[in-house]
Parts: structure tokens; sequence; C-alpha cells
């Protein structure tokens, strides 16, 4: 699949009097498909499942009340990365200080697949909201997004075993959190009171687990 199969699908996207998609978002499927969906799409096609603590841990605390609102509003508005946040907040669930060095090198590897690949596909499903007729291929965006995310978090999961992290502190959960949030957005630190609000919200998700809350199997 390439280059092709990009344009297909943005025919596809386009019957008799629809507007056609413009040509920066067709531009950027494209580029996302030759960054790496197709490894995405033939893990679908395929029923190939990947999984870390990692990823079962985001899946279930993404779930929880509120969480999901949450670390859309940070993302909308401060371009704050999700998968930072949960992994922020996963090391936290561990004991685990995020520092600024272990972010900043994680941030950097994963940055190239999150601007080619997760927000081109993000951006293309959101465009086709208004059209009620793409119901099922945005249904189908969205899987390919999710698994996008998820091979996002199979590089995430895969630094961290290969790095080391500190012991932390008991205000580990809102400080990594605040870290990740900094590196988005250090200009400003308008999305302090949200920061808040999510770690309460994961903290609170958290309780009775078999250590203090934080594991979730």
């Amino acid at each position: 699949m390439g280059q092709h199969y990009a344009c297909a699908i943005i025919i596809s996207l386009a019957p008799v009097g629809w507007p056609i998609v413009d040509s920066v978002t067709t531009g950027l499927l494209v580029r996302a498909t030759t960054a790496g969906v197709k490894l995405a799409l033939e893990g679908i096609l395929s029923g190939y499942i990947m999984s870390n603590p990692l990823w079962e841990y985001s899946l279930v605390t993404y779930r929880a009340e509120e969480i999901a609102a949450t670390c859309l509003a940070l993302q909308d508005r401060f371009g704050v990365d999700v998968n930072l946040l949960l992994y922020a907040a996963w090391l936290a669930r561990n004991n685990r200080c995020l520092d600024t060095e272990h972010l900043n090198e994680l941030d950097a590897l994963v940055t190239k697949w999150r601007d080619s690949v997760v927000r081109p596909l993000r951006g293309l499903r959101r465009q086709l909201q208004t059209y009620t007729e793409a119901a099922a291929v945005r249904e189908e965006l969205k899987t390919l997004e999710l698994r996008a995310e998820q091979e996002q978090q199979e590089v995430m999961y895969a630094f961290h075993q290969r790095s080391v992290t500190d012991t932390s502190a008991d205000d580990s959960l809102l400080g990594n959190l605040t870290r990740v949030a900094l590196l988005a957005s250090p200009g400003s630190r308008e999305w302090e009171s949200t920061i808040s609000q999510l770690a309460t919200l994961i903290a609170r998700c958290g309780r009775g687990g078999a250590r203090e809350g934080w594991v979730v199997r």
C-alpha cells in the first residue's frame, strides 16, 4: 500500500455532491501512508494484536469516567500528547519519576510518527464528522488511528525497557503529568488546573488496586 492507495481513499471519500477533501489533508494522508500506516493496516487485517503493560494500563485508564475528555482538552487546547500523559501516569503507578531528560528523549523518538501518522489520521477523521454518509469510513479511520496510537506506545514501552527511571516521591503523578504539559506548552501555565484535575481523576480511577490503587491488570 503506497501513495496510490492513499489517493484511492481520498477519492472514495468524495461522492457526487460532496466538497473535495482539501489538498492539505490529502497530502497529509499520503505522507502518513508512506510513513508507515501500511504496517498499522496490515496489523489490523491480519488480526495481530500487540500487548504491553503500558498499553493495557492506557486502555483501562482512558476508559474511566472523565479521563478521556480531560486528556482531549489538554490535547486540543495545548497540544499535549495523550500517549505521553498516559506514559507519565503509568510511570507514577510504578513509583517512577519522569525526569525532563528522559521525557525529551522519548518525545524526540516519537515525534515523526505522531506528526506524520497519528495527527493526520485524527485530522481526517474529524474533518469527516460533518458528513453523515462517511460514518463507516470514519469508523475505519478510528480503528486505524487507534492502531497507530498503539504502534507509538510500542515504541515508548521499548524505550522504557532500555532506559533508567528514578524512584519517585509520593507526588510523582502530578509531577510527571506537569512535565508533559510543560513540554508541549512551556510558555503558558493555563493548563495547570486541567492537569491537576487529570491527576485527581487518574488517582481516583486507580483506588482499590494492589499497590495503593495504582496497579491495573
